[in-house]
Order: C-alpha cells, then sequence, then structure tokens
C-alpha cells in the first residue's frame, strides 16, 4: 500500500485536410528561453498548488488556488479575490479548470461535474449542469458549443459536443485507445484549439494532430509527426490494467511517452509531448528525472518545422495559451521561501 500511495503522491506533482508525416531528424532540435514576467506576490491572499490559469486580457490573468479565483496584474500584484463555494447553482466544491472566453470566466467544478460562467467581475451568468462526465479539458465556442476533452474511462469519444441553447450533447469525436486510457491517469491539460471553425487537439498516446469541423464533426488527421525518441507499448484491456494492476499501471506511465499539450503561436500549432522515462528509487522514495525531457514540435504548412528539447522539472507547470504566445507559471514547491512565477516561452529560431 505504501508503495502505491508513493507512486500516487509522486505522480500528483509531475508535469507537466491532408494527412502528412515528417521525421523530427530532418529538423533542428534546440532548447526553450524563457522571459520572466513576474513573481506571484500574496498581497491579498496565500496561494498554494495552482490548478490553472488564463489571461483575462494584455494585462491581467487568473489563476485557481485554495478553491478561489484570484485576479493577478502581469506586475504580480493579487487585484481581486472571487470565492463561490457551495453547492447553489453559482457556486462550485472543487474549481479545478478555468477559461475566459468572450468576456467570461468559465470554471469547471471537477466534483459536482459542473461549468459555471461569471462576467469578468464574478457575477454568475449561468451553468451547465447536466454534462456527468469527468474531464481533462473543455472550450467555449461563440457561448455555442461547449467542447468537453473526456476522461471518464471509456473509449467512446474523445471530444464531446455540447449544444449550450439545446443543452445535450449533439456529437462525440474521435476514440481513445487503451494506450491513451492507460496515458490518461497522468496530470496535464491538453489544450484545445479553436481557428477558422476548426477543433484541434491531441492523443495521449500518438504524436499527431486531429480537427474537426464545427458544422459537420467530421475527424480528420491534421498532422502526423514521427520522432524515434518518442516510444508507446501496446496495451490489451486498460481498464483491468487500471482497476486491477495499479501497479502495472503506473509503470506503464513512467516508461513509456505522452503526448500532453498542443499550443498556437503565429509560426504554427505546437505539439508538446514527454519522451524517455521516470527512474524510480523505492528504497529512498524518489524519482530521477534525468531521462525524461518534454519536446516541442512546430507544425506550419504541412510540415514540421522545428523540434525544442527540455528537461522534466520537479516543479509543477500551468501552461496558459494567450493569443499567439505561450505562457507558464512555475509552482515552486517551497513557495513560502520561493513564489511561484509567470514566464513567456520563447521558441527560438522559430521560422518567422
Amino acid at each position: 500500500m505504501g508503495k502505491k500511495l508513493f507512486l500516487c503522491f509522486s505522480l500528483l506533482i509531475i508535469l507537466l485536410s491532408c494527412k502528412n508525416t515528417t521525421k523530427h531528424n530532418e529538423t533542428t532540435i534546440t532548447t526553450v528561453d524563457t522571459l520572466f514576467i513576474c513573481n506571484l506576490n500574496e498581497n491579498k491572499e496565500i496561494i498554494s498548488q495552482i490548478d490553472d490559469a488564463d489571461f483575462l486580457n494584455d494585462s491581467i490573468f487568473v489563476i485557481i488556488s485554495n478553491k478561489q479565483i484570484i485576479k493577478y496584474s502581469t506586475s504580480g500584484d493579487q487585484l481581486d479575490i472571487i470565492t463561490h463555494i457551495g453547492n447553489a447553482p453559482h457556486e462550485y466544491i472543487t474549481p479545478s479548470l478555468i477559461s475566459v472566453c468572450d468576456s467570461s470566466i468559465f470554471v469547471w467544478c471537477s466534483s459536482s461535474l459542473k461549468l459555471i460562467q461569471y462576467n469578468t467581475e464574478g457575477e454568475f451568468i449561468n451553468a451547465i449542469t447536466d454534462y456527468r462526465k469527468a474531464i481533462k479539458n473543455f472550450a467555449v465556442y461563440n457561448n455555442e458549443f461547449v467542447f468537453f476533452y473526456k476522461n471518464d474511462g471509456t473509449k467512446e469519444g474523445i471530444i464531446d459536443v455540447y449544444d449550450i441553447k439545446k443543452k445535450q450533447i449533439t456529437a462525440s469525436v474521435g476514440n481513445y485507445s487503451d494506450e491513451d486510457l492507460l496515458l490518461l491517469m497522468m496530470r496535464f491539460k491538453p489544450q484545445i484549439i479553436i481557428q477558422n471553425n476548426y477543433v484541434y487537439f491531441i492523443r495521449p498516446s500518438r504524436l499527431s494532430i486531429y480537427r474537426f469541423n464545427v458544422k459537420d464533426f467530421k475527424l480528420e488527421t491534421f498532422a502526423d509527426i514521427e520522432d524515434k525518441e518518442y516510444s508507446i507499448s501496446k496495451v490489451d484491456n486498460a481498464r483491468a490494467v487500471i482497476n486491477t494492476q495499479r501497479e502495472k499501471a503506473f509503470e506503464y506511465i513512467y516508461k513509456n511517452s505522452l503526448t500532453d499539450n498542443l499550443f498556437h503561436t503565429g509560426n504554427g500549432l505546437i505539439v508538446k509531448s514527454e519522451i524517455g522515462e521516470y527512474v524510480i528509487n523505492e528504497r529512498k522514495k524518489e524519482i530521477n528525472r534525468s531521462y525524461r525531457f518534454n519536446k516541442f514540435y512546430l507544425w506550419n504548412d504541412g510540415q514540421l518545422n522545428n523540434v525544442w528539447k527540455t528537461t522534466v522539472s520537479p516543479c509543477h507547470y500551468t501552461y496558459i495559451n494567450y493569443k499567439d504566445s505561450v505562457f507558464v507559471i512555475q509552482n515552486t514547491l517551497y513557495n513560502e521561501v520561493v513564489p511561484n512565477k509567470l514566464f513567456k516561452i520563447i521558441f527560438t529560431n522559430e521560422i518567422s
């Protein structure tokens, strides 16, 4: 039991129209740079782990921490605190995801399975209470659809399309593999990108970009990327492994690659993955991350333009894709001494 608890705890703090195929070794691999924006000060409220974040505008961003929505200026000061804890329609119990769309703040409550819409001042607008599935992320489109990235343990449907006016699921797009189901146990938030009436998303076990049109919801593979360092082992009956062989499930997660995010930039779409493996020292209760790496792949004009590679940090990272830029909040494990920090990721040598 102690071994399982250690593995579970360790897992929680770890990160962070035509079909095309390109091999990554045809490009130059470089490292990413970061631009420091600010420390996250605690002038109004002490914060702990940051569950999610998004930008409200160019100078204000919002985070979820300690079951509160906290507004920050990009100079690092807390501006306002929004708290709606409870069971009423406008309240949440465990807010876990936040997204700003069309001058509204949307908050997902993972315990009550409820999506709540507030205005930018935190005043209640609406709530979706009849979508009863666990999710990894969501995206709102023109106040017409909500695209839910499912995480309910079933293979059928990666993205559920929820019609806000009809109050029902109108389509389910894509299917998970057994490998996907195991990798979904990892803590990550895959972005859903909406551009020119297309919805773009990734799967955990494939180094690919998928998309569908909001008019017909027809799925297509937008891009396939080949990387010799990216490795996924075949698995059968993931549900049985998860339910009855938890140690085997965690071993699979630590030893296999993972596609965990997708970003849009001015130069194209960037797929993020983890490659290599985590080495567990059970005697010392430590995780060796020396053999685990983040990789970022820039896809543009039907080809792979660049690849960046960085080491995996023990810190938890919260990624924010705002406009055409990618930001990250570094959640320090010792924020009583070292403050959480906001950075902008600079993908050097991008094709302009």
